[in-house]
């Protein structure tokens, strides 16, 4: 009936330093993970099954259900210091749009649990905020802008258009122009979400005071009691019908969902299907990939069912295997990524990320050398090296940095013997100590009071 009958707390304990950065911005990923971000001046501490996890100021969590994991990135304020917005886009790269001023990063390169403080520069920034974040992929809006992403621009009384192109390990990013601008400066919307029926739906916070610095909190103008939701429809075109209740759906329904053209109904069939007891799903999602025909079609079911069995913390070795093989880098990214996911659970997860980290692609590569930084082997540091054998990406420079640092516990001992050989490659030789450069030294003292004197600025 749409309402909910019990609450458990799962975790506590974070931050609350500030009423506007506390944790925010839930988001769903393509594995099952539940994306959050928290802001600046929020210190959390969170107890889980695995450990304390902690994060100082501002950064992003993810959190896997089944096995209560909780990762923590950016620690520090490496990135952006308010991020208010996470979006998935088809091949499940994450962007985050930040609040602050501080742009459109993309998170990928910085998913790597470890304290080193390395700044992580956004893809694009000029001054913007941003509340929220969506993506265009609805029968219902208009054909040239499916794969648009679409923000709230609360400072600017505005809602954002963007556009995210491949290039190299990451993105470029063009800005469109707005698709709402108003001159009321009470329009903030502060998020976005596309629904059912391929409609755009605006939260919109109705405040002319927003500052927190400016004006007292006391100000007879600050509006606490109301606000909007703005339904925005493309003209002349007709709404999606409901999709069909996908909640009661049965297996295999749902598993051709995946498939849909309507992001909505591939999003709520993955929840559906990652919520369901395990034993059905995991062997009905089998049956699905071994009854597609071999080529596209069955690398597709294999793209999906491995988000699947990721959410249901249930390792398949030989889907990895195929997928890593596949003619499409987006579904070799998607092998590397959850490879990273298992790699405690796999006989070998080096041997596959060894060929993905030389792969010719350089988001693949960049994917991998993520994935090393989750195997507790020592020689993963070496497989990530691989990766710096290609032309030189920035975004695969920063991850192999902080690979390095987060499995320094694992490679000290054996580098100090001479056990690490980096294959007898020179400039894998050379781009370790680089990467490992800070970690005695003052450097990251260093980056870490310039980041703590933009703060205070």
């Amino acid at each position: 009936d749409g309402r909910s009958y019990q609450r458990r707390v799962i975790s506590r304990g974070f931050g609350t330093g500030d009423t506007h950065q506390t944790i925010n911005s839930f988001t769903w990923g393509p594995a099952g993970e539940l994306m959050m971000s928290q802001g600046l001046h929020a210190v959390s501490r969170i107890e889980t099954p695995w450990g304390n996890e902690t994060l100082h100021q501002a950064g992003v969590w993810r959190f896997w259900p089944r096995s209560l994991r909780l990762d923590a990135f950016w620690d520090g304020a490496m990135g952006a210091h308010n991020p208010f917005g996470t979006a998935f886009d088809r091949a499940g790269q994450p962007f985050v749009f930040a609040g602050n001023g501080h742009g459109i990063a993309h998170l990928t390169q910085a998913m790597i649990r470890t304290e080193h403080f390395e700044a992580h520069p956004p893809l694009w920034n000029q001054g913007r905020k941003f509340g929220g974040a969506d993506i265009a992929d609805n029968g219902h809006w208009l054909p040239e802008h499916r794969g648009e992403f679409v923000a709230g621009g609360y400072l600017h009384n505005s809602v954002e258009r963007f556009r995210m192109t491949p290039k190299g390990a990451s993105f470029q990013v063009d800005r469109l122009p707005p698709l709402v601008e108003s001159t009321n400066t009470a329009f903030r919307v502060v998020d976005v979400r596309f629904g059912p029926d391929g409609a755009l739906y605006l939260c919109d916070w109705f405040n002319p005071l927003i500052g927190h610095y400016q004006t007292s909190f006391r100000h007879p103008d600050r509006d606490r009691t109301r606000g909007r939701i703005w339904r925005v429809t493309a003209n002349g075109r007709a709404s999606l019908k409901a999709p069909a209740p996908l909640e009661q759906a049965a297996l295999p329904a749902l598993f051709d969902a995946l498939l849909s053209p309507e992001r909505w109904n591939r999003q709520l069939a993955a929840r559906v299907l990652k919520d369901r007891p395990p034993e059905a799903v995991v062997a009905g999602v089998r049956a699905w990939v071994a009854a597609a025909p071999s080529g596209e079609g069955r690398l597709e079911r294999l793209n999906e069912a491995l988000g699947i069995l990721a959410a249901h913390e249930v390792p398949a070795p030989a889907f990895l295997t195929a997928l890593s093989r596949s003619p499409d880098p987006d579904h070799r990214a998607r092998a590397a990524r959850v490879t990273g996911h298992w790699a405690g659970r796999l006989k070998d997860p080096l041997e596959l990320l060894g060929r993905l980290a030389a792969d010719a692609q350089p988001r693949v590569r960049l994917e991998a050398v993520v994935a090393c930084a989750y195997v507790p082997d020592a020689r993963a540091v070496e497989v990530a090296s691989l990766a710096m054998d290609g032309p030189e990406e920035a975004p695969i420079a920063y991850a192999f940095t902080q690979c390095v640092h987060a499995l320094k516990p694992l490679w000290k001992g054996p580098y100090a013997q001479g056990a690490l050989t980096f294959g007898g490659s020179q400039r894998r030789k050379e781009a370790f100590p680089r990467a490992a450069r800070s970690a005695d030294t003052v450097d990251e003292a260093a980056t870490r009071l310039r980041r703590v004197e933009e703060v205070a600025l």
